[in-house]
């Protein structure tokens, strides 16, 4: 906990600082808005196309350790067998490269290419 009286002091004596709370608090809220679009998107493995590529953006990295299917199901409102069909999908469309058994490459312009194809004109 941080008292709001101090960090107004804090904010009024440094500008530096007041400038980098507000980018971060702008990303956040970027970060959480693309999470909420994530799952507006149409069909399980275009969710799952996009939350790859979330996860690859956060970790700012091609090569993203998976979470559990049953994890995946749950923050996409499906079954485990749904979400191993969706990634198997993804793997076969070459949007995901296995590497091991939780980890996958994530294949952008894959995943991209198969978002957009799926957007609505």
């Amino acid at each position: 906990e941080f008292p709001a009286d101090a960090l107004r002091e804090l904010i009024g004596r440094d500008r530096d600082f007041a400038d980098h709370l507000q980018k971060t608090a702008a990303e956040s809220c970027r970060k959480m808005a693309a999470w909420s679009e994530a799952m507006r998107v149409r069909g399980v493995t275009n969710q799952l196309a996009y939350s790859l590529l979330l996860l690859a953006e956060v970790h700012s990295a091609t090569v993203v350790e998976l979470p559990t299917h049953v994890a995946l199901a749950e923050l996409l409102g499906t079954t485990r067998e749904t979400v191993a069909r969706g990634l198997a999908a993804l793997e076969e469309e070459g949007g995901i490269r296995r590497s091991e058994r939780k980890k996958c490459e994530v294949v952008r312009t894959r995943l991209l290419n198969r978002l957009s194809a799926q957007a609505p004109a």
